[in-house]
């Protein structure tokens, strides 16, 4: 049996019998607009549809832009910790706005967003960076781990001024 399919970037839902039928963002959610006939069933030109099938094209539909918050949420908090949406939004050349309200869910972002190329490299250029500081911080490591081995053979005690039990 053929399922319902989501394409939110054409904002639409497409029915088992292939019938496309637009979709819009409203009230934290998406809405479909299905000609109805009679209360339990949805017609199209080629078969009827019960309800069920239609809640589970909403049900798809939520589930991405869940799937779309949840990715966002979990890059940002593995790129910046709690404190991500205000790094995230600079990294992505977006208003802070614009990321609380995909969060929120007050506008869509489902998995094919437009943002998600964005999302990437910025994710990309974090990890990036990242390792630079890795290897720097690595290498300090060794020069300072030296710098006080020489240091030691020179004093006496745990610092410059000798041992504290004298």
């Amino acid at each position: 049996m053929a399922e319902w399919k989501v394409d939110a970037k054409a904002r639409q839902v497409i029915a088992p019998d292939g019938r496309v039928f637009p979709a819009e963002w409203m009230n934290d959610r998406w809405r479909v607009d299905f000609p109805l006939s009679e209360p339990t069933k949805v017609n199209s030109s080629r078969s009827t549809f019960d309800i069920k099938s239609v809640d589970e094209a909403q049900k798809q539909w939520d589930k991405a832009l869940d799937e779309g918050v949840e990715l966002l949420r979990l890059a940002g908090t593995m790129c910046f910790g709690n404190d991500w949406i205000m790094p995230m939004a600079n990294l992505l050349q977006v208003n802070r706005t614009s990321i609380h309200r995909w969060v929120t869910k007050e506008r869509p972002l489902t998995v094919d967003h437009p943002v998600w190329p964005d999302v990437i490299n910025a994710v990309g250029k974090v990890q990036h960076d990242a390792q630079n500081k890795a290897d720097a911080l690595k290498q300090f490591y060794k020069n300072l781990k030296t710098i006080l081995k020489q240091a030691d053979t020179f004093e006496s005690g745990r610092h410059a001024g000798g041992s504290v039990a004298d």
